[in-house]
């Protein structure tokens, strides 16, 4: 591990900054696709809520028309 620590400081500026750059893609995908799990749960959530407030709500609605 250590081996792969000197060989990235041994680098010069361009490739340095190559690597970033590949670790800053890697980072930034990785937070997009955590986003979109999280949406996709809190959507799949919201949806299956407001269903079920629907069910409570529609019996209720009969009587007062």
């Amino acid at each position: 591990m250590w081996h792969l620590i000197e060989d990235f400081f041994e680098q010069n500026l361009v490739m340095k900054g190559f690597i970033g750059l590949g670790w800053l893609c890697v980072i930034i995908m990785v937070f997009s696709l955590g986003d979109h799990v999280w949406r996709e749960y809190k959507t799949a959530t919201e949806a299956s809520s407001a269903q079920e407030s629907a069910q409570v709500v529609a019996p209720y609605s009969r009587s007062l028309s």
